[in-house]
């Protein structure tokens, strides 16, 4: 029986497959721009006295281009020497900063929902419901106009629900999970719970929280 994968580790494998590939992508396309501008640029850019550019000299230009720092020590001549200049300033570096989004925006999501189940778990005298989310709008609908602390347990992702619930529900007080397992319950702290609301169209599931609650 395998073992299902964590978020955090699902995320780790996702952030790592697109700094891998972000990552040889952009080695690939600096070593390419080194050997274009050795082949294109030849001997036609020298400064003062000095001698033609060799490979590490193209390929310091190319890394300084890629980073956009652009010292202006060493700069093309040719037509496809510049045209390769363009390239370089933007595809490799857009691939660099396209990955850290891609990154930073895991990290800060996955972040963000640690949060919201700590405060999840941390929660009391709340009210738990398990519903279907045809009955849930109207449960829902009467918790908010109490003004009573609730967290909805459901299989239902958000962008799944009504378009009512979507307004009504957010991560705070809506868990995606099976409630009829003790980990779920748990995450929503039914421990200090005040009540729990059970109200799906099968009896078994209504049997199986009840049991787990209990």
């Amino acid at each position: 029986m395998t073992r299902k994968r964590s978020v955090f580790e699902r995320m780790v494998r996702r952030m790592g497959f697109v700094l891998a590939a972000s990552i040889c992508i952009m080695f690939a396309s600096i070593l390419m721009l080194t050997v274009f501008y050795a082949i294109v640029e030849g001997d036609q850019t020298e400064l003062g006295n000095d001698p033609p550019r060799g490979l590490f000299d193209w390929l310091y230009f190319t890394v300084i281009t890629t980073r956009t720092i652009g010292f202006g020590d060493i700069t093309p001549k040719s037509t496809l020497g510049k045209l390769g200049t363009i390239f370089n300033a933007l595809l490799p570096a857009s691939l660099f900063f396209g990955a850290s989004i891609v990154v930073l925006q895991n990290f800060f999501d996955w972040l963000e929902k640690k949060y919201r189940r700590y405060r999840m778990r941390n929660v009391s005298g709340h009210h738990v419901i398990v519903a279907d989310s045809e009955l849930m709008e109207s449960i829902v609908q009467e918790y908010e106009l109490g003004g009573r602390p609730f967290i909805c347990v459901m299989q239902t992702k958000p962008e799944d629900l009504p378009p009512r619930l979507q307004e009504a529900l957010d991560d705070t007080s809506h868990y995606v999970g099976d409630p009829t397992r003790d980990e779920v319950l748990e995450a929503v702290n039914i421990r200090e719970a005040e009540t729990l609301i059970i109200a799906t169209a099968d009896d078994n599931v209504n049997l199986y929280v009840l049991v787990t609650a209990k």
